[in-house]
């Protein structure tokens, strides 16, 4: 039985990294892309990422990440190929800490199984996040928002280990350097959770110098003179406003949006449950309804305290990309309730062994759907492009774009002056104006 549920398991890791394969294919340049295609066409490195710092936000370490792939935007499927090695470092992060964990706690799970466990962790954790298109897809978003929590966990594995080799030392600095000069709002909980770790006094010294990394970065980010500018064009609101504001996108963030894809993540996440059963792990003071209760609060806890920090920060409704910090808590609660609930549960029905069977068949079913829609989105974007650049009227006029799935669309409107009209026009380097056809 566990021999056959283990191929089930490592099928479920498979069609998902299929899935992902599917995605990345067909994934096209949008919006913002477009715009540092025109800039990194026609400026310096170093001039654009002055201008960023001093006049836009002050972000470093991901406008530093930006700007070096960008260069390359003309290669042959460089973004596929920016994908693939996002989606590759996310899994080597998430690798090491599972190694991590596993050792820390003495979990009996075989080295040959933590790459299957670590891709099916990261399915969760998709399907956790809302609207993946914004901060997995979207080239320009996905530096700020997926390759912070790749610098985060990268970062994680040196709190389980006993003792810190040079490269672990070494993604220990950068991991918590990168968060905290890319993204604020997960700054500012990985510093809150920090300090939950220092009133428990677990590894002291190891995390006042991750919290101090964090601070410090953090601070160049902040104090910048674009982000003190980028701060006073934005509305501020008063407290009841922050309130309400705050209130209103915790509650459109779990009831209205997360739950869509909250079911799926709880089907990908049975193997987990399996893999408890399996462990010798033993926890001896775990009730399972007290665990339930907590991981209720504690995810409406994140949830709260993100976006509240996001709209403190944008002075309103935040963009869906920015609860990724509350996504990526989510999963791991989720991972870590399924894994304690399989060690707990005496039972040995043969319909849990064979779940993750109906993981496999929703996974298959996602990319026979989906694949058909990106494809077509993606042809129709490349003779976009080519009719546009081969074009001599003016206002270039196209057809609107088809669907575009799990991508972010690169859809313009029928205003010339819409800014999606104008980095199209930047990015390709038209004279004329591209617009919408009218109905």
């Amino acid at each position: 039985m566990i021999s056959r549920t283990s191929y089930l398991v490592a099928a479920q890791a498979v069609f998902f990294v299929i899935f992902l394969l599917s995605c990345f294919c067909f994934n096209r340049f949008s919006v913002d892309d477009f715009y540092f295609i025109g800039e990194i066409s026609n400026k310096s490195f170093s001039e654009i990422y002055k201008h960023l710092y001093f006049n836009w936000h002050g972000r470093w370490t991901s406008n530093f990440t930006l700007l070096w792939f960008i260069q390359f935007h003309a290669v042959p499927y460089f973004l596929l190929g920016f994908n693939l090695l996002s989606f590759l470092l996310l899994v080597l992060a998430v690798k090491r800490l599972f190694r991590s964990v596993i050792g820390f706690y003495k979990i009996d799970l075989p080295r040959r199984e933590v790459l299957i466990y670590s891709i099916i962790f990261i399915s969760v954790f998709f399907f956790c996040t809302v609207h993946p298109n914004e901060s997995w897809f979207w080239f320009t978003s996905s530096v700020v928002y997926f390759w912070s929590v790749i610098g985060l966990l990268m970062a994680a594995p040196a709190l389980f280990l006993k003792k810190l080799k040079w490269h672990d030392s070494l993604l220990f600095v950068l991991g918590l350097i990168y968060v905290g000069g890319s993204n604020e709002p997960m700054t500012i909980i990985a510093c809150l959770f920090g300090l939950v770790l220092l009133y428990k006094r677990f590894r002291v010294k190891l995390v006042i110098s991750g919290i101090a990394l964090l601070v410090i970065s953090f601070l160049i980010d902040y104090l910048s003179s674009g982000t003190i500018h980028r701060d006073e064009i934005t509305p501020g609101l008063d407290l009841m406003s922050l309130i309400v504001y705050s209130a209103y996108n915790t509650l459109k963030y779990l009831f209205f949006e997360f739950h869509l894809t909250f079911q799926i993540a709880i089907i990908l996440c049975i193997p987990f449950y399996i893999l408890g059963k399996r462990s010798n792990y033993n926890n001896p003071n775990f009730n399972p309804t007290r665990e339930v209760i907590l991981s209720i609060l504690y995810i409406g806890l994140i949830a709260t305290l993100n976006q509240f920090m996001v709209t403190f920060t944008l002075g309103g409704l935040g963009p869906d990309r920015a609860a990724i910090t509350t996504s990526l808590f989510i999963s791991v609660l989720i991972v870590r309730l399924f894994f304690l609930l399989g060690n707990y549960s005496k039972s040995s029905k043969k319909v849990v062994f064979y779940a993750p069977l109906w993981g496999c068949l929703y996974l298959l079913i996602l990319t026979i759907y989906f694949t058909p829609i990106h494809y077509h989105y993606s042809k129709a974007f490349d003779e976009r492009i080519q009719l546009v650049q081969e074009a001599s009227a003016s206002p270039i006029k196209v057809e609107p774009l088809p669907e575009s799935g799990y991508l972010y669309s690169s859809e313009i409107t029928t205003d010339p002056a819409d800014f999606r009209n104008q980095h199209l026009k930047y990015g390709l380097g038209l004279e004329q104006d591209v617009v919408l056809v009218s109905d």
